[in-house]
């Protein structure tokens, strides 16, 4: 192969990949807004990474038990605002499938640092 193909394949790939990514992101996200239902869950844990923290959650429907997890930055902030774990907060998932879910932060949804690409809060 010569160094025009490799440069190509180097360029479109990572495109391609991220382009995938975002797609299956909008998707997720765009599933629970077209079959949003809401119920209450609560934080079990957070966890800190290299760029962000996690914030770990758990909901009940129809008996049985899901979880989620969802990005944050700044931790200490949010949380001295939300008195950490077992406080409880308001999940959206989808009635098609609901182990998918976001969990809504309400005024310090401006922590989230997980694009969701649709207003799921109207």
């Amino acid at each position: 192969m010569n160094k025009e193909k490799v440069l190509k394949y180097f360029t479109v790939l990572p495109i391609m990949i991220i382009g995938y990514l975002v797609f299956k992101q909008f998707l997720y996200y765009d599933e629970i807004d077209k079959n949003k239902l809401f119920t209450t869950g609560k934080v079990i844990k957070f966890t800190e990474n290299i760029r962000d923290y996690g914030v770990y959650y758990e909901y009940i429907i129809n008996k049985k038990k899901y979880s989620g997890v969802t990005s944050v930055r700044n931790l200490k902030k949010f949380k001295n605002n939300i008195t950490c774990t077992n406080c409880v907060l308001k999940v959206i998932y989808s009635s098609k499938d609901p182990s998918k879910s976001s969990l809504r932060l309400g005024k310090y949804e401006k922590y989230k640092t997980k694009v969701e690409f649709v207003n799921l809060d109207d």
